[in-house]
């Protein structure tokens, strides 16, 4: 993968697809960076809310974004 260059990725699970996402590398450690638009997104309980997040940094033009875990993984997908 190359710095700069506009990639795309998509999930799939058996037939089913998810909307294609784009996402960019910064250039190497130490070299100058014009700019680095990003979104770090973390724990979200679905049934405690909507999470417009996800959607406003769906509709900007990120190099890339982080997701730090969910709490699904502490209590697993039963307790929801």
């Amino acid at each position: 993968l190359k710095f700069g260059v506009p990639y795309a990725f998509r999930f799939r699970d058996g037939v089913v697809s998810s909307p294609v996402g784009h996402f960019r590398l910064p250039p190497p450690g130490g070299d100058a960076l014009a700019s680095l638009r990003y979104a770090i997104f973390s724990c979200s309980s679905w049934q405690w809310g909507s999470f417009a997040a996800y959607a406003h940094a769906a509709e900007q033009k990120l190099d890339f974004w982080v997701h730090l875990g969910d709490y699904i993984y502490e209590s697993g997908w039963e307790a929801m």
